[in-house]
């Protein structure tokens, strides 16, 4: 018969720091998304030294939305609708049913149904963090309605 020996406390210890590096690892902490504005929109002069030291420098701007991908439109119109509502992206797909937060899903879901071009209910579904189309269709409804009345 194999007799248990319990664990001593720097045992016990070790494996946690070893568990506690494996997790931290395997489920790094997200970073904090910022939003970048150009420099351009942040400066409002009309001072022509201050436009010639800006036209100088070579700038990579944010992507147009005419070349934008279908991936980056949705993550401008998610961010847009995310501020406009005061909520985070992660919220938008999540599944809190809190009354605000289906009004910024609800139009979410209609922006990126008029302003994202050859895409499904299915796939704005999928974007919007896996719903089904019935429920883009729903949504889509609600915010028409309360639109025009």
């Amino acid at each position: 018969m194999v007799e248990f020996q319990p664990m001593t406390y720097t045992t016990e210890q070790t494996l946690r720091t070893t568990y506690t590096k494996a997790r931290t690892n395997l489920y790094p902490v997200p970073r904090k998304i910022t939003r970048f504005k150009t420099m351009r929109s942040l400066l409002r002069t009309d001072d022509p030294a201050i436009k010639a030291l800006f036209d100088s420098f070579k700038v990579i701007d944010v992507v147009p939305w005419h070349e934008a991908t279908r991936e980056e439109r949705v993550a401008t119109i998610k961010d847009e609708v995310a501020q406009k509502y005061g909520v985070t992206v992660a919220i938008l797909d999540g599944t809190c049913r809190k009354h605000a937060y289906v009004l910024a899903r609800q139009e979410c879901a209609t922006r990126i149904h008029y302003e994202v071009e050859n895409m499904s209910l299915a796939k704005i579904g999928q974007a919007m963090g896996g719903r089904d189309h019935s429920t883009i269709r729903h949504a889509i409804d609600r915010h028409e309605e309360r639109m025009a009345a």
